[in-house]
Order: C-alpha cells, then sequence, then structure tokens
C-alpha cells in the first residue's frame, strides 16, 4: 500500500478519474503535497488542490495505532 495514499483521503479529478498526490516543485507552495490530474501534463484537466495538515483521514491514522498497538501487546506476551 502507498503511504502516501493511505493517509489521505481518494479525491476524483475533473476528468472523472482519481487524483494522484504530487509534491509541489516550484513556486510559493515548494514542497507542499496536492491533488492533482494523473493525467498531468498531458491533459487540459488543470486540476490542483493543495493539501494541508486538515485533510489527513483520522480513520485511517486510528486504524494505524491500533494495529501497532496489537504488535506492541502481542510482543509483550512472548
Amino acid at each position: 500500500m502507498n503511504p502516501t495514499r493511505a493517509s489521505y483521503p481518494k479525491l476524483k479529478c475533473k476528468c472523472g478519474d482519481d487524483a494522484v498526490i504530487r509534491t509541489v516543485k516550484n513556486g510559493p507552495h515548494v514542497e507542499s503535497k496536492c491533488y492533482a490530474c494523473p493525467l498531468w501534463p498531458d491533459t487540459k484537466c488543470q486540476m490542483f488542490k493543495l493539501i494541508d495538515g486538515n485533510n489527513i483521514n483520522l480513520e485511517d491514522l486510528q486504524f494505524r495505532l491500533l494495529e501497532k498497538d496489537t504488535t506492541i501487546s502481542e510482543l509483550e506476551m512472548i
């Protein structure tokens, strides 16, 4: 599973495809994550949406934490 994708909810681009997560390479938002059209640059879709910390999928993070707690509990039983 792609760790980047697991941390963010799915979003559709204007083309109807699942948007991909990219890292901004230049401009005022350098190194920020964003949603973008998977066909870029070979499309006129121009889908671009910055991702901020509020977009993190809380349910996914809670599940990962539960998995870690389970692993710790199993190791403590050894």
